[in-house]
């Protein structure tokens, strides 16, 4: 303990000045009190000076020091991996009776010595062994090692013990993932390392999407350890009907081939295909010998028209780009080969028409008449008269026939769909388009997406913007030569994704037709085994206006015809459901709600597709866990040599105490003691002046 305060020190031979001339003048020197002995004057004048300085001293506003040490002892961390693959062939016995009794009193005597955590791992990282019973269906050490980090980044991490087969399948490899801890990890070998015998489904590659009538690819990754010689027949079924099969001889003893396969969409829908591999006795397991896979059928593509005056390299790099979408089929037709059906498109897209030398008159008032949702595309062919007289939001007058050079740039506040910061890059980069040079005006209602750009400036006049008119989008670019953008962001990407991704969202969003339903239901089409379903929902009354005092119910079927029934929960204005996990396969729901007497439903399906990552790999990977534990310094034990851990991690002499000093300031007025000695002394001092006869 110490005392400091901030006058300089001679300051306190004033205060022990003052308390002694205070004692002097009241009992040395004052007549009222020479009656007195010597030795009572000298004890009341001791006291009162002794208050006095004390009193004076506290005016110099003095602090007590303090220093506190801890001592924290290191942290050991234990993590079990839980995950399918530690026990392949299920007997688990000797894992829970032997393994896991082993690891408790390892436990037991490293926290003689530490302050020991546990963990257990697999799909995701927690607390304690409470819930290790090897189901877990991925292993990630990445999220171990950032958990970890997470937690005693800032404390005395000694070492991270980590009890795996080595086997990984999501997540970084784990000799990168542990470099930020500064810690050596010790791991424990589980498994088996002898080459078993197996034939597995080690990988299905195949579209989400196909669509009604057409072939669609699929290829199966077929893997065999110590088969060499044998065969097995390869399996393809489709409620219940056998699609697709073919023998498969394994010409050596680690085989490993992709098979490509086509198949028939002849029923839409979520429909699932099993793909199979017969088994062959001495497998070690059978369970990855089956995969299924979920393909979400669709009745059809949108169409896409695009409709031009003449041959142009936009239409191309237009085609291509709305193509490349699944759900977008693109057709290009010139004006004077179009039958005029326009009825049978999604979405039309107009290149320069109306133009000065056809008659698309006819086609303008379809599109108009059947709100349809039109893109056009104005350029140096295009009839501006006939343009203006569309009344679409933009108008060109006095066009002479020449063109502007613009460059563009997004604009800011555009919100009808998201633009991601690659591609509002790139745009500035773009060469510029050909616009018409005349008097352009446009409608305040307009919501400009492209704006032009003079040098660095961006000038806030449209170059593609989007308007609606009663239930029909509109879309406007003001210039033609977009075909030199698909070509710059190859360039500048060695990809077109960029500029595809761009004309995506602008197709999608014209041809999407507003949802006008007062019960809707949003939630994903595919899960995995191990994830939670779940749903969200919104309710509107005859007002659109969203609404939350009602109730809303949904039951869902799996395949065989067993429900399950559920009711949401208020979410702010929306409604939600966690439904939990499902085993695999199709399921169907039906949702109901009811608003002001009317009874709302909505239907839909989804699937629960399986993972089985922990049975393409049955081998444990030891070398694994020995880079693992070698690159920080520590070592890989077998589940025989665990016991040995304290001792090697204790004899390593990285694993030290750490000695914590916090330094304490108080404020020495308040220490009790001293006011209840000055207390002390002026009680004293009054009852010995009253006793003799002073006040």
């Amino acid at each position: 303990m110490e005392i400091i305060y901030d006058y300089p020190s001679w300051f306190l031979i004033l205060c022990i000045a003052g308390g002694i001339a205070a004692g002097a003048l009241l009992y040395l020197r004052d007549r009222l009190n020479r009656h007195f002995g010597n030795f009572l004057r000298f004890l009341l004048f001791f006291m009162r000076a002794v208050v006095v300085s004390v009193l004076a001293f506290f005016l110099l506003k003095p602090l007590i020091k303090t220093t506190e040490r801890e001592v924290e002892k290191p942290i050991i961390v234990i993590a079990q991996d839980n995950s399918e693959s530690i026990i392949v062939d299920g007997d688990t016995s000797a894992f829970f009776n032997d393994y896991m009794t082993s690891l408790a009193q390892m436990r037991q005597s490293l926290e003689e010595n530490y302050d020991v955590r546990t963990l257990t791992f697999g799909e995701k990282v927690t607390d304690g062994w409470d819930k290790v019973d090897l189901s877990d269906q991925t292993t990630n050490f990445s999220d171990l090692m950032d958990d970890v980090y997470n937690r005693f980044s800032n404390r005395n991490l000694g070492a991270v013990i980590v009890a795996s087969d080595g086997i990984y399948n999501t997540g970084l490899n784990p000799q990168y993932a542990a470099r930020k801890l500064e810690a050596p990890i010790y791991t424990i070998a589980l498994g088996d390392t002898t080459p078993q015998k197996d034939v597995l489904i080690a990988h299905v590659s195949n579209n989400r999407l196909a669509y009604l009538g057409n072939r669609f690819p699929m290829e199966i990754r077929v893997d065999a350890h110590g088969m060499e010689g044998r065969t097995s027949t390869l399996k393809i079924s489709h409620d219940g009907e056998t699609v697709h099969s073919e023998v498969v001889s394994f010409n050596n003893s680690e085989y490993s081939k992709i098979f490509p396969v086509l198949l028939d969409a002849k029923k839409s829908g979520l429909q699932k295909y099993v793909i199979s591999i017969g088994a062959i006795d001495g497998e070690i397991t059978t369970s990855n010998n089956v995969r299924s896979v979920f393909i979400d059928v669709l009745d059809s593509r949108q169409k896409v028209l695009l409709l031009a005056a003449s041959p142009h390299p936009d239409l191309g790099a237009l085609n291509l780009a709305i193509n490349k979408n699944d759900l977008y089929e693109a057709e290009t037709v010139l004006i004077k080969d179009f039958d005029g059906k326009v009825d049978e498109y999604n979405l039309v897209i107009l290149h320069q028409l109306p133009s000065l030398s056809d008659a698309s008159t006819g086609v303008m008032k379809s599109l108009a008449d059947k709100e349809i949702p039109t893109l056009y595309i104005l350029g140096g062919a295009t009839n501006f008269n006939g343009f203006n007289d569309l009344n679409l939001g933009i108008s060109v007058k006095g066009f002479s026939g020449t063109l502007n050079e613009i460059n563009t740039s997004f604009a800011e506040g555009f919100t009808l769909f998201s633009i991601d910061d690659e591609l509002k890059q790139l745009v500035k980069k773009y060469p510029p388009l050909h616009i018409p040079f005349g008097n352009i005006s446009y409608s305040p209602g307009m919501t400009t997406m492209l704006q032009q750009r003079a040098g660095i400036l961006d000038t806030g006049d449209p170059l593609l913007a989007i308007n609606q008119q009663n239930n029909r989008k509109i879309g406007i670019l003001l210039g033609e030569g977009i075909w030199r953008w698909r070509l710059f962001t190859y360039l500048e990407k060695q990809s077109h994704d960029p500029f595809d991704r761009m004309i995506s969202k602008v197709v999608q969003f014209l041809a999407s037709q507003d949802d006008k339903s007062r019960f809707r239901i949003d939630t994903e089409t595919d899960w995995m085994e191990n994830e939670a379903v779940q749903f969200e929902s919104e309710v509107y009354n005859l007002s659109y206006e969203l609404v939350q005092d009602v109730e809303v119910a949904m039951s869902v079927k799996d395949e065989e015809g067993k429900e399950y029934n559920f009711q949401f929960s208020p979410f702010g204005d929306r409604f939600k459901l966690d439904a939990g996990s499902f085993p695999t396969g199709n399921y169907t729901f039906t949702a109901t709600t009811e608003v002001g007497g009317e009874k709302l439903t909505e239907r839909g399906e989804f699937s629960v597709s399986e993972i089985q990552l922990e049975q393409v790999k049955t081998r444990a990977n030891h070398r694994m866990l020995f880079n693992f534990a070698e690159a920080s310094g520590g070592k890989m034990v077998t589940p025989s040599e665990m016991n040995t851990l304290p001792t090697t991690i204790f004899e390593s002499g990285k694993v030290q105490s750490i000695s914590h000093e916090t330094r304490i300031l108080s404020d020495f007025i308040n220490t009790r003691w001293i006011l209840y000695l000055l207390l002390g002394f002026l009680a004293i001092e009054w009852l010995l002046r009253k006793r003799n006869g002073t006040y």
